[in-house]
C-alpha cells in the first residue's frame, strides 16, 4: 500500500478543502474552529492596537455542538487609552454547522446576532462550510449547484444608521482561491483591511498539531461530490500538484505550489490514477 501524503502546510491557495471536507463528515468542526479563532485574534490585536482597539476571545453566540465542544468568538473594543469600552463595536463569528439552517440552535444565534446589530455593532461572519446552506435565503445556495453560488463566504454586516436600514458587504470564494482582503469598519470613520487569507494559514502553520494526521492528499476528499463539478476539478487539480511535487523530490512544506506546475506534466501523467498507481 502507499504511504499517505501528509503535510503541516496547508497544500491549497486557500481553504483546504480535504479537512473541511473531514470535519463536516465526521462532526469535528471543533478541530478548526478554536485554533482558527486564536489565530484571528492574534493577527486582529496587532493591527488594532495601531488605532487605539483591542480584542478578546469571548464566548460564542452559537451553541455547542453535539459533544458540548466550547467555541471562542473575538469581540472589537474600543480602547479609548487604557480604559476599554464596556461593549463591543465588532464582533467577529467563525460559523459552527450545529448553527446553520433551520434548527432551534440555529435560531437562538440569529435572534443573539440581530440583538448585537441592534446595539450598533458590527458583525463579520465566517462561513466556511460549503456542504450547509448559505445563513441567508437571498444567497444562490451551494448544495443546490444554484448559478452563481459560492463554497465559502465572509458577510460584513454594519449596522449603520441603524440595525434595518444597516448595509452588508459580501465575499465569496471558491476551492484553491486565496481568502479575501476584508474592509472591517470600526467606530466612526475608523476602519482597517484584514488580511484573512494571512490568518488562515496561520492557523495551520502554529495551530494545527495533528491536523496532518487527517490528511491524505493520494485520496479525494470524503463526500467528494458535495462540491461543484468546477471545484472538485480545482480539487483534482491541486492533488495532481502535490502528487507531482512529492515525484520530482520537493519540500512539501514549501506548499501551496503554482496551480501551473501540474498543467507542465499533464501529458507525462494523463490523470490521478495514474500517479497513484
Amino acid at each position: 500500500m502507499a504511504t499517505a501524503i501528509r503535510t503541516r502546510k496547508n497544500q491549497y491557495r486557500g481553504i483546504n478543502a480535504h479537512l473541511h471536507s473531514f470535519w463536516q463528515a465526521e462532526n469535528k468542526w471543533n478541530r478548526f474552529h478554536n485554533a482558527h479563532a486564536m489565530s484571528l485574534m492574534t493577527l486582529l490585536k496587532w493591527q488594532l492596537l495601531q488605532i487605539d482597539y483591542i480584542c478578546h476571545t469571548e464566548a460564542s453566540l452559537q451553541y455547542f455542538d453535539a459533544d458540548d465542544h466550547y467555541f471562542s468568538a473575538i469581540a472589537i473594543y474600543e480602547r479609548k487609552g487604557e480604559n476599554p469600552s464596556d461593549e463591543p463595536i465588532g464582533w467577529l463569528e467563525v460559523l459552527s454547522p450545529t448553527n446553520k439552517g433551520n434548527t432551534k440552535d440555529a435560531g437562538e444565534y440569529r435572534y443573539k446576532r440581530q440583538q448585537l446589530l441592534k446595539a450598533g455593532c458590527v458583525f463579520i461572519k465566517l462561513d466556511y462550510l460549503h456542504a450547509t446552506p448559505p445563513t441567508w435565503d437571498t444567497l444562490p445556495d451551494y448544495t443546490l449547484r444554484e448559478e452563481k453560488s459560492h463554497a465559502y463566504r465572509i458577510m460584513v454586516l454594519v449596522p449603520c444608521p441603524d440595525a434595518i436600514e444597516g448595509y452588508a458587504y459580501l465575499y465569496e470564494f471558491d476551492v484553491d482561491m486565496p481568502l479575501p482582503q476584508v474592509v472591517i469598519p470600526l467606530s466612526g470613520d475608523d476602519k482597517i483591511s484584514f488580511d484573512f487569507d494571512a490568518a488562515y494559514q496561520k492557523t495551520f502553520v502554529e495551530g494545527s498539531y495533528g491536523f496532518d494526521r487527517e490528511l491524505d492528499y493520494r485520496h479525494f476528499p470524503m463526500q467528494f461530490d458535495s462540491y461543484s463539478d468546477a471545484d472538485k476539478t480545482h480539487i483534482a487539480r491541486r492533488m495532481l500538484i502535490v502528487l507531482q511535487a512529492q515525484q520530482r523530490g520537493e519540500n512539501l512544506e514549501n506548499a501551496p505550489f503554482p496551480a501551473d506546475d501540474a498543467l507542465s506534466l499533464v501529458a507525462a501523467s494523463s490523470s490521478i490514477t495514474e500517479l497513484l498507481a
